[in-house]
């Protein structure tokens, strides 16, 4: 069986989880916009975008 293959119900939350990040970045990066010097919207930014990734690498997207 191929590895690669995920459940309907698994990419489900992975998508809901990829979406709530990316809600939470766009968020941040309105924060920063008003405030740039904002410091914990930009590591709360990055941690965001670190999730995303984390997460496509391990569902191989």
């Amino acid at each position: 069986m191929d590895e690669r293959i995920i459940d309907k119900e698994l990419m489900d939350e992975i998508i809901g989880e990829f979406r709530e990040n990316i809600e939470n970045a766009i968020r941040y990066i309105l924060l920063l916009e008003k405030n740039p010097e904002d410091t914990e919207s930009v590591h709360a930014l990055f941690r965001n975008f670190h999730t995303v990734k984390i997460h496509a690498h391990r569902t191989w997207l």
